[in-house]
């Protein structure tokens, strides 16, 4: 962690916080933009305490940053969200700063700043950030909102940490209160978590304390199983450090925490789990379970290879990766880019073959696929060529 005078000028250097801190009297900046500086992390959105009306401090700055103001569903916070995606939020408090604190829920987001105050840390969470420890304000925060249950975890992980044995126990407690919360948070919070650096961490000590039981309701044996499998892979993959850059569903989710989420809910009915992802997500986990355990033909057989890759369609090489066979994903890569790239398209098709159209378009269109991926085919040219001799006839 860097010294708070280097803390102190991060904050104040960045240009909507000095404007923040010029316009609106009596403000903090709190929560998670003053824990990411603090350990170096570059901060994204920003959270502010303020004594006066949050929508007309909302009003005053958007006169100088634009964006679009949005007063969120809990009617107590209003957001400014700016063109590239970060938030500016507004939330009041009403007496002293430390009681809006003592409401959230772990000490190192229970830290605030102001140009008056410097950092304020009425909780202790930097010794705690510094000792990356994840320590809970109190049962009751706990209870009020049950999804910071999974947070804790997610910290733990993002911080390569431990969880407070106190908090630790708390969590464990209250697990069944995640039930009765909106499967859209605990899905977004459980993905989080499968983001973090060690994630395969967190998941084991929450199937240790019984939350992913709650969470993915699969016997504590068989989930250990899969914990396990996800370890093995993280440890001997080096794919996930290169496709992790990648992104899945517009930055929903990463390689890594797709492929962990795969193999953690394989051929489970996601109806009887607290989670709720993406259509895209699902159809990927479906196709992902479905094709998991066909076999894979040698490297040699492009024909067994090209009808193995088509099914298993966009979760091919997350499948080879679980496997172990990695030495197929430069070939799953081509198949994809064929297929993505078709040389000749169904129109081409038609007008080579005087045809209004049909399924023997969609026929011909993955022949020439297929035959690409093989090599018989490159071109454009070639697949013209080929399309008017084998199927001329049928004009």
């Amino acid at each position: 962690m860097m010294s708070n005078d280097m803390n102190t000028r991060n904050i104040i250097n960045d240009g909507i916080n000095r404007m923040v801190f010029e316009k609106i009297p009596d403000v903090f900046l709190v929560g998670g933009y003053v824990r990411d500086i603090l350990i170096g992390r570059k901060p994204r959105d920003r959270d502010y305490a303020v004594k006066n009306d949050p929508l007309k401090c909302a009003e005053i700055i958007k006169g100088y940053i634009g964006g679009t103001i949005v007063v969120l569903k809990d009617g107590l916070t209003v957001r400014i969200a700016l063109k590239n995606n970060t938030t500016v939020d507004f939330t009041r408090y009403e007496n002293r700063i430390e009681e809006d604190l003592s409401r959230r829920d772990f000490t190192f987001n229970a830290i605030a700043f102001s140009p008056e105050t410097g950092l304020y840390d009425p909780f202790n969470g930097i010794p705690d950030l510094r000792n990356q420890v994840v320590t809970m304000l109190g049962e009751g925060n706990i209870r009020n909102d049950p999804v910071r249950i999974i947070r804790a975890y997610r910290f733990a992980g993002e911080l390569n940490g431990t969880i407070n044995v106190k908090t630790r126990d708390a969590l464990s407690r209250y697990r069944d209160l995640l039930r009765e919360m909106p499967s859209e948070r605990i899905t977004l919070e459980f993905l989080k978590t499968l983001e973090a650096d060690a994630a395969e961490r967190a998941l084991r000590e929450m199937l240790e304390d019984g939350i992913l039981r709650v969470i993915i309701p699969l016997n504590y044996k068989e989930l250990k199983l899969r914990c396990n499998k996800i370890l093995e892979i993280i440890k001997k993959n080096e794919v996930l450090h290169k496709k992790n850059k990648e992104t899945f569903t517009h930055g929903l989710c990463s390689f890594k925490a797709l492929l962990m989420l795969e193999v953690l809910i394989n051929n489970t009915d996601l109806k009887e789990t607290l989670l709720r992802p993406p259509n895209r997500v699902v159809k990927r986990v479906g196709t992902f379970s479905n094709a998991l355990d066909l076999p894979i033909p040698a490297a040699d057989d492009r024909k067994g290879l090209y009808d193995f890759f088509s099914a298993a369609g966009d979760a091919v090489i997350d499948i080879l990766v679980v496997r172990g066979r990695e030495d197929l994903i430069g070939l799953a890569e081509r198949f994809m880019d064929t297929r993505d790239n078709p040389v000749i398209s169904g129109d081409d098709v038609m007008k080579i073959l005087s045809i209004k159209g049909g399924p023997i378009v969609g026929e011909i269109i993955r022949e020439v696929i297929r035959l690409r991926f093989a090599g018989t085919i490159s071109t454009r040219t070639e697949a013209q060529s080929y399309v008017m001799k084998r199927y001329g006839k049928i004009s």
